[in-house]
């Protein structure tokens, strides 16, 4: 899952590279739909999820939990905390985390 995808060219890689099973979330469907249009009917392949991510539920488990710039946003402690348990929620045990800040 890529976390705060937005317009991100970070999908389109992934694609290019066979990647399979790719999720991105973003709490703005503006950016969605922009990258949408962007890949075009490779698009349909990506799950695409509109969801603030301190209040973000699935019913999949990740391997892979990337952010590139999402978790600086959150200043407040519940906000972070909120992250952190969403973040444990989502992901396997033995998965990768990568945050970059």
């Amino acid at each position: 899952i890529d976390v705060g995808g937005g317009e991100s060219v970070l999908v389109d890689y992934l694609i290019k590279l066979n990647y399979l099973n790719i999720s991105v979330l973003d709490i703005s469907g503006k950016a969605i739909e922009h990258v949408k249009s962007r890949l075009k009917e490779k698009a349909l392949s990506i799950e695409w999820l509109e969801q603030d991510v301190t209040q973000f539920a699935t019913k999949h488990s990740y391997d892979i939990w990337h952010d590139r710039a999402f978790f600086h946003f959150l200043t407040d402690h519940e906000s972070r905390y909120s992250y952190v348990q969403v973040l444990k929620n989502a992901t396997k045990k033995n998965s990768y985390v990568i945050i970059a800040t």
